[in-house]
């Protein structure tokens, strides 16, 4: 059998990054049904520093916070509002918000609405065809900018919307929605609850 000797044996180089941070991250839920909501608020805050008396590559801080609201101002029609802020100061790009997708913006790939501030903005509306079936509209907008001093919702500001539907089953909401942002169409397929991994830490 053919092979191939090394004189020497191979050594990978050794790569750290040191990093410590402290964070204080806190959660108000008063949501009826966590994964199909008629009535109630979400809030959630996350706050991080780098400890910089101590050695390390950076020095950053970061501040995330979410806001839902759902109510029904029609029968049969549930209203969402939602706000989404991130900050950051002299954050480097593998800490950036990271956002994107049915569940942040709709009309935009995952991960792809992404940048060390960002705003999002949303509004969806279901409509409850029965206790299975449901018609979903939704529009969001938001922006993107370097300086977190500097906000102007006036600048690199963009928008998404989309339409699909829900279905409850054993296992959770099936969703299927076809987004629109920039004259590019993607199309969602979700079941059940969403990763913390994708909203909550993902950013």
């Amino acid at each position: 059998t053919p092979s191939i000797a090394f004189a020497e044996g191979i050594t990978w180089p050794e790569w750290k990054y040191l990093v410590h941070t402290t964070r204080i991250y806190s959660v108000a839920d008063f949501l009826d049904d966590p994964l199909d909501p008629r009535h109630g608020y979400k809030g959630q805050f996350d706050y991080e520093k780098t400890l910089d008396m101590l050695d390390q590559q950076d020095s950053f801080d970061k501040l995330y916070l979410k806001q839902s609201f759902y109510g029904q101002i029609f029968p049969k029609t549930t209203t969402g509002m939602h706000l989404f802020l991130g900050l950051g100061r002299n954050l480097p790009v593998y800490r950036y918000f990271y956002l994107g997708g049915p569940d942040s913006f709709v009309g935009m790939n995952y991960d792809e609405f992404f940048g060390p501030n960002v705003a999002i903005y949303g509004i969806d509306n279901k409509i409850r065809l029965n206790n299975r079936f449901s018609l979903l509209a939704i529009f969001n907008g938001g922006n993107l900018w370097d300086d977190y001093q500097n906000f102007d919702l006036t600048k690199n500001r963009y928008t998404g919307y989309g339409g699909g539907i829900q279905i409850n089953t054993i296992a959770g909401p099936f969703r299927f929605i076809i987004g629109h942002s920039g004259g590019i169409t993607y199309q969602y397929f979700t079941l059940g609850f969403s990763l913390s991994t994708r909203m909550d830490e993902r950013y």
